[in-house]
């Protein structure tokens, strides 16, 4: 009989033992993406700037939907992912099968091609909690979504070999992750208060942006 549970019930020891997957920091691949030396420009590095005061300005007052609102969405409007053929969406639903689970729920932010709705190939997703609890595991949700966005670009026969990207954001830490089969590699977590980590955290997606140009995937 198949079993359902939504994203946000998956904590990451869960993800392992139903899913059998590998979860390792560094090596397998990432290296390639997270140590990205993609050039910022003037322009960019002024916003950088910018955020970064008004995230040190605000760092212990602002909930999630202001974290959102006011810092990551215009960060992530500095990629211009538009630019490749894809579009970004917010607050979109996925499902999909997985061995014998039927899993789904809401993602916080979506890279993907598609005119009113996401579809495959997905790129890029993320999850961002304040802190992690019993009930509030963004890593765990994370890797459930991704193990999703991988099950539907096979479905889609788009792209099977190529890695499923994504961050989750954990207090104030970011960690970015890229999933190749059921083995999820992690980054070591950057912190956008920290001048050198923004900039890292920039080149990271400016360099997600051009693998997905670069390899041809938009169909």
């Amino acid at each position: 009989m198949a079993k359902s549970k939504s994203f946000s019930q998956w904590g990451i020891e869960d993800v392992v033992d139903t899913f059998g997957m590998t979860v390792n920091y560094r090596g397998q691949g990432i290296e390639y993406w997270i140590n990205a030396d993609e050039p910022i420009s003037e322009q960019e590095q002024q916003r950088l700037s910018e955020l970064r005061e008004r995230l040190l300005d605000n760092l212990t007052l602002w909930n999630e939907i202001e974290l959102e609102i006011f810092f990551i969405s215009p960060f992530l409007e500095i990629l211009k992912m538009h630019e490749v053929g894809v579009k970004t969406f917010l607050e979109r639903s996925l499902s999909a099968q997985i061995d014998d689970w039927t899993i789904s729920g809401d993602v916080d932010w979506i890279v993907a091609q598609g005119f009113g709705k996401p579809k495959p190939p997905f790129f890029c997703l993320k999850e961002f909690k304040k802190a992690k609890n019993s009930s509030n595991d963004p890593e765990g949700q994370l890797a459930i979504t991704l193990l999703a966005a991988q099950a539907l670009n096979q479905k889609a026969d788009v792209t099977p070999k190529i890695p499923v990207y994504g961050a989750y954001i954990l207090g104030r830490d970011w960690t970015f992750c890229m999933l190749k089969d059921r083995h999820l590699i992690q980054s070591l977590p950057l912190l956008p208060t920290n001048e050198d980590d923004l900039r890292k955290m920039l080149r990271i997606l400016k360099k997600l942006k051009r693998i997905i140009g670069e390899n041809n995937l938009i169909l």
